[in-house]
């Protein structure tokens, strides 16, 4: 029997927001094909949350109040296990994640959820920001939007190409 591709879910919490439900949701489809890991970094006090999730879903749940504390640990994560695709839907997870794709030994395809285009600002201390900013779209291998117009403007600001798109 030829092995599952493996996924790897991270998000800095579980609760009931928009994105955390939208990472769970696409999780539950996927683990049908494919095999599932779902990496939380702040535990929760509840478990309730836990009850949505498929039952072939591994979920691993970390305590660090901070995303750069949990830098370690999705590195180690990420090499230990051989992910074929890495998916997220938190701008600060994404900026780890795109300096661990340069730093692992296990080559993954970085998939980022973006609900909301970023604003751009006409100052001198954005223009860093924004460098720092497309960057981190250019490290991710695909782009999941909600619609067309977080598209536009993410190709129009950052100059991404169409086919980074998924929709």
């Amino acid at each position: 029997m030829k092995n599952k591709k493996r996924i790897l879910f991270l998000t800095p919490s579980i609760g009931f927001g928009g994105a955390e439900k939208n990472l769970i949701y696409i999780s539950n489809i996927y683990s049908k094909s494919y095999d599932i890991d779902f990496f939380i970094l702040q535990k929760r006090k509840s478990n309730f949350e836990k009850t949505i999730f498929n039952k072939k879903i591994n979920i691993f749940e970390t305590n660090f109040k901070r995303t750069f504390y949990a830098f370690f640990a999705m590195l180690r994560k990420i090499n230990k296990n051989k992910y074929n695709y890495v998916i997220t839907s938190s701008i600060q997870i994404n900026f780890y994640l795109v300096i661990i794709k340069f730093l692992t030994i296990n080559k993954f395809e970085l998939i980022h959820r973006e609900s909301n285009y970023p604003q751009i600002r006409k100052f001198s201390l954005q223009h860093i920001f924004n460098f720092f900013l497309r960057l981190f779209y250019i490290g991710s291998d695909k782009l999941i939007v909600q619609n067309d117009t977080i598209k536009k403007k993410l190709m129009k600001f950052f100059l991404l190409i169409r086919k980074r798109f998924l929709k």
